[in-house]
């Protein structure tokens, strides 16, 4: 189990994190001394060359990327499914790097080299170490010597007071496996876009909360032209939540490593197309992770 975890956060570039450590929530982040530039939104009919601080802006996580590469220990290397996750290890220890823009969290099983690291970042940037990762980006840590607990409990509650349901009712269980919902049944929802955000940020919730990854991949199959029983469907899921916030993954400090994964599928079970839906379940050791 790794120990010693730390968080650090970065401002590469001369950039000048701008903190609040009063609010537990954006300590956790930090800003730039410039604009945000938005690179997703409603695109314009006008088409506008960017500046060069936007040009700047955009580069930033790529020059990040790319300083990282050069100065992390050898034999440091990136993941070739996550170029923002960096590895090394030798014969008796390894050592964890995990980038987001300016966020980066350490771990690894050798304290001596984690605080030789971050020593060394210090001289090579400007940084705020944050000691023990607690929160970080809408996930919830809590570390012990014996375990490791991730949730999005404040995720959901934000999901929940967004829609106005704190007050709902709880459900037993997020979706009804023999209701099959379809393309072209019931009036369109009146407000697409509210169909749209809550599966869109239930989406981001089943990285800690799996139990609900079956509902939530059958609701982003209608975003293009969600129709009341799908939103109806989607509330299902919130009520469900409701009664189920402290819900996350739990990992032991003992046991095995080996990554055993099940399958099922049931034949021509989507009503629409008649194609088979297949579903997946994998641990680490006798821990949930997907």
């Amino acid at each position: 189990m790794p120990h010693g975890i730390d968080k650090t956060l970065l401002s590469a570039l001369g950039l000048t994190p701008n903190l609040d450590d009063s609010n537990p929530t954006r300590a956790a982040q930090a800003q730039p001394d410039m604009a945000s530039i938005p690179v997703h939104g409603p695109l314009e009919d006008t088409w506008v060359t960017p500046t060069a601080d936007q040009l700047e802006a955009q580069m930033i996580p790529n020059q990040v990327h790319g300083t990282y590469t050069n100065i992390l220990p050898n034999p440091a290397r990136f993941n070739a499914a996550d170029h923002s996750l960096f590895t090394s290890s030798n014969s008796s220890s390894f050592l964890v790097v995990l980038i987001y823009v300016n966020d980066v969290i350490i771990t690894g099983n050798d304290i001596a080299r984690i605080h030789r690291l971050k020593s060394y970042l210090d001289q090579k940037f400007y940084i705020k170490d944050l000691g023990k990762i607690l929160y970080f980006l809408g996930i919830e840590v809590a570390c012990s010597p014996s375990s490791i607990v991730i949730c999005q409990r404040k995720y959901a509650l934000d999901i929940l007071e967004e829609s106005g349901l704190l007050d709902a009712k709880p459900s037993s269980f997020p979706i009804d496996s023999k209701y099959k919902l379809q393309t072209n049944i019931g009036p369109l929802c009146a407000n697409l876009g509210r169909y749209r955000r809550i599966v869109g940020r239930l989406l981001y919730l089943t990285i800690t909360r799996p139990d609900i990854s079956y509902a939530v991949h059958i609701l982003s199959q209608f975003m293009h032209s969600p129709r009341q029983p799908h939103l109806d469907a989607a509330y299902r899921v919130l009520h469900y939540l409701k009664g189920s916030l402290g819900q996350g993954l739990f990992f032991p400090s003992a046991g095995p490593l080996s990554m055993p994964a099940y399958c099922d599928i049931d034949w021509a079970g989507y009503p629409t197309t008649r194609r088979s839906t297949i579903g997946y379940i994998g641990f680490l050791g006798s821990s949930l992770i997907s």
